[in-house]
């Protein structure tokens, strides 16, 4: 499963616990994966496993403010953990990876709480996927 691999991580964060997980399903068995922290560390992953090259590892990707760790924590509080979790979620199961899925683990003080959403027009998603998406791409920090 793809969220289990910590190649790429820098150390503090191969050992830390992650804050969310959006894990994009794709046709024939890609994976897409960012990985967001509390500190704001972002990385993003890739699995391609028709394409044969190498063992996926997480990338850095723009760290985020912490204002905006603070607004996704509060999208997470309000609108995603009241979802009920996926049906056989959870670490054993792991996130979908069928054609148009998205994954969202959250991950709580002692567990993990996975909701899973249907793919499509981005206009149809679930009013947290856009609130979400526009606290990352809103709080991103900006080089200097």
């Amino acid at each position: 499963m793809i969220i289990t691999v910590t190649a790429g991580l820098a150390a503090p964060h191969a050992a830390a616990r992650p804050l969310l997980d959006r894990v994009e399903g794709q046709r024939h068995g890609r994976v897409q994966a960012r990985r967001t922290y509390a500190d704001g560390a972002q990385y993003l992953i890739f699995s391609d496993p028709t394409a044969g090259g190498p063992a996926p590892e997480w990338t850095p990707f723009p760290a985020l403010t912490p204002a905006a760790v603070a607004q996704i924590q509060q999208i997470l509080t309000d609108e995603v953990l009241p979802l009920p979790p996926a049906a056989g979620a959870g670490r054993a199961a792991g996130p979908a990876t069928g054609a148009g899925s998205l994954t969202w683990v959250v991950y709580t003080g002692v567990g993990e709480h996975v909701v899973q959403t249907a793919g499509g027009l981005y206009s149809q998603l679930p009013p947290f996927v856009r609130r979400l998406d526009e606290a990352v791409s809103q709080g991103v920090v900006r080089a200097e």
